[in-house]
Formats: C-alpha cells, structure tokens, sequence
C-alpha cells in the first residue's frame, strides 16, 4: 500500500460551515459561520485521496481549481508515522 499526498486549490465560491463552541465559564454555546479552506493536503492510499477530496467536494460545495502532487519526502514520512493508515485532511489556509 503506497501513501501518497496531494495538494488542492479551490475557487472561491463561499462554502460555508457553522461551529459551535461552548463556553464554561459564561454556561453557553457560541455559534459563528467560518468559510471552508480553499487550500487543503490530503495524504492516504490513492483510493483515500479520491474519496476525501469527493466527499470534501460535495460537503463544502467547492470546485476544484488545481492539484498538485506533494513531494516533500520528509513531511510524507513524519505524516506516515503519526497517521498511520488513515486520511488526513490538511488545511493550508
């Protein structure tokens, strides 16, 4: 099984998603609205990379604008020992 990782860029076409964070000390939730990263990582199998970027697609609304294989040697063998076998989404910006 060979991990790999690729870069993602994305128009900006204002997906949006809310949080909501509690507060203990006030006793009550905050809820804002934050965009969805136009600028995303994503390492794992071929197979992870094809179906987070569809499922990031389809939840975010986003299209894609280019992609670029991540060749940063170092970088995909510190995400390969932390993440194991699992996909990990990035956010860049």
């Amino acid at each position: 099984m060979k991990l790999e990782c690729d870069t993602f860029y994305f128009y900006p076409n204002g997906g949006y998603t809310t949080s909501r964070t509690r507060d203990s000390l006030l006793k009550c939730n905050d809820n804002d609205i934050k965009e969805y990263s136009q600028a995303i990582r994503i390492f794992g199998t071929r197979k992870q990379i094809d179906k987070a970027l569809d499922n990031y697609c389809d939840i975010s609304g986003l299209n894609l604008d280019e992609a670029y294989d991540f060749e940063d040697k170092d970088k995909l063998k510190e995400y390969a020992e932390q993440y194991k076998n699992k996909a990990l989404i990035i956010n860049l910006r």
